[in-house]
């Protein structure tokens, strides 16, 4: 089991970088995760095609090279960002063994979602980060009072989502979240709102499902028949496979902005 954790997780860190074009006004389109989203209108936009100079990086008083690094590492593909009050859209995308194995979560019932959000809600977030931490030999930082506050399924004509709140404070910022999370085509994606001005409100909740809704999958493939659900590690991959998602979303833009203020302000 610890082999197959060890692979997923070093799978998901090596998200290849790509490239983004914009469909039609206010509508991107991401190739690698084959999807077209629209953001919420008048928030900052940044992509893995975003120019030197853009508006959005001035903005954030952020290089390119340390944007795409970032992006690159934690498999975004898609930030958008609202400065007052601070809140952000992620679009993150990762393939893995575990990914490509359960390939969409379509094919599972909804009594089989339900128990694997029931499972998640109940597991040790703690436990996983120090299980990680020790495989991987690294420190993820402070994460304190990490928990998941509640779930629900939610379903489009294209696509099944477990969609998750959950609270952690992170480097002494406190980070309310709600994720939407999918298998695909074989990638596991998720589309996740981060507030850092209070709990995440029935206004964004709203702007969250809308951004969901606007979603179109350009391709969707069927499972391949050789690929044979293995239920007996399926919650557990989608336990570590979910919270890792969480934690580099966490790492965002945002949060290395305040972070890099805070050290100028030291200095």
């Amino acid at each position: 089991m610890k082999k197959i954790i060890i692979v997923l997780v070093i799978v998901m860190c090596m998200t290849s970088l790509g490239s983004i074009t914009i469909a039609e006004e206010g509508v991107y389109y991401l190739p690698e995760v084959n999807m077209n989203v629209k953001p919420p209108a008048d928030w900052l936009v940044l992509t893995r095609n975003v120019q030197k100079g853009d508006e959005a990086l001035v903005s954030l008083q952020l290089s390119r090279d340390e944007l795409l690094s970032q992006y690159q590492d934690f498999g975004i593909y898609l930030n958008a960002i609202q400065l007052d009050p601070l809140v952000e859209v992620l679009v993150i995308m990762q393939e893995s063994k575990a990914s490509r194995k359960t390939f969409d979560f379509t094919t599972l019932s909804a009594r089989k979602l339900k128990g694997i959000a029931e499972e998640m809600m109940s597991g040790d977030i703690a436990e996983l980060v120090s299980e990680f931490e020790e495989e991987q030999g690294i420190d993820l930082g402070d994460i304190d009072n990490a928990k998941y506050s509640g779930y629900e399924i939610y379903s489009t004509d294209k696509a099944d989502y477990i969609v998750l709140d959950m609270f952690q404070n992170y480097a002494e910022v406190a980070v309310f979240t709600t994720q939407y999370y999918t298998m695909i085509n074989g990638q596991a994606v998720s589309i996740t709102l981060k507030s850092y001005a209070g709990e995440v409100t029935q206004e964004y909740h709203d702007i969250l499902r809308e951004v969901v809704d606007s979603i179109e999958y350009t391709l969707i493939l069927e499972k391949p028949k050789s690929f044979l659900p293995d239920f007996t590690n399926l919650v557990t991959l989608l336990q570590l496979g979910i919270f890792i998602v969480l934690v580099f979303g966490g790492l965002s833009v945002v949060i290395k902005l305040r972070r890099d203020k805070k050290k100028k302000k030291k200095g």
